[in-house]
């Protein structure tokens, strides 16, 4: 596994440490969500410069939690309808790809007691669904 874990810029080892993957270069990595932040974006200091920390997501870009118990809008009325009546059985594997705050996993483990695992690219998003 640690021939893997490869700085995704300059190729170079990347050493685990509490606070996530340090390469050779400096640049750490945020441990993240049982994993790790491997986006890169440019320095803010210094645009010909990378860096491996993102910029954190403003709370108001994150929006409302979607609440399909109590849809509020016409939109969530319509994806409850969509989610009723998916084949489902308790127990099935459910894969949510950037669900946001969607709310779609806690309403079908609530009410058809799936097994669901989300992934997304913004922490914070995955961060409101586990609260959730």
């Amino acid at each position: 596994m640690r021939d893997l874990l490869r700085d995704p810029v300059d190729r170079t080892p990347l050493t685990p440490q509490p606070a996530g993957l340090r390469s050779a270069s400096g640049r750490l990595y945020p441990a993240c969500c049982g994993g790790w932040d491997l986006r890169v974006r440019p320095a803010p200091d210094d645009p010909d410069a990378l860096s491996a920390a993102p910029p954190p997501i403003p709370a108001v870009a994150l929006g409302e939690m979607g609440h399909l118990d109590y849809p509020h809008t016409l939109t969530l009325l319509h994806q409850r309808g969509l989610l009723q009546r998916l084949t489902l059985h308790p127990g099935d594997p459910v894969l949510e790809i950037g669900g946001g705050r969607s709310g779609v996993l806690g309403w079908l483990e609530r009410h058809r007691g799936i097994h669901g695992v989300g992934v997304d690219i913004a922490p914070e998003w995955v961060e409101a669904q586990n609260e959730a």
